[in-house]
């Protein structure tokens, strides 16, 4: 199978033979052998961590950056459901990455108490 064309493709690292391409555009992450589409949500985050890495992003940093337009809850208990919506996106996010490649999983650090943060791997 071939790395995904087109506009904006970004080679994320090398892993042994296998160089792990990303395809913004059409959020399509490619191994050469398999290929995964990420969600819109999924695909935004991921955009932003490679292009600020080593930028640590909190679960708040997160939430708006994938809701822009929505205000961050004032009481406890819609805090805790912002926090559990972005942690499962990062979860979701992770599993994607690991299916094309497991240490691209790991490339997506938690900052405990902090947040993430993407550091790339060795081309």
């Amino acid at each position: 199978m071939k790395a995904p064309e087109g506009e904006g493709l970004i080679q994320l690292n090398q892993n042994g033979k296998k160089s792990i391409y990303y395809a913004p555009r059409k959020r399509m992450l490619s191994n050469g052998e398999s290929r995964v589409r990420l969600s819109k949500q999924r695909s935004k985050l991921f955009s932003h961590l490679i292009a600020h890495p080593d930028e640590i992003l909190s679960r708040t940093d997160v939430f708006r950056l994938l809701f822009p337009s929505t205000p961050l809850p004032e009481n406890e208990y819609e805090a805790f459901k912002v926090l559990k919506l972005t942690t499962g996106i990062i979860t979701q996010l992770r599993n994607k990455l690991k299916s094309v490649d497991p240490t691209l999983a790991e490339s997506v650090k938690t900052i405990k108490g902090v947040g993430i943060t993407y550091v790339p791997q060795a081309k």
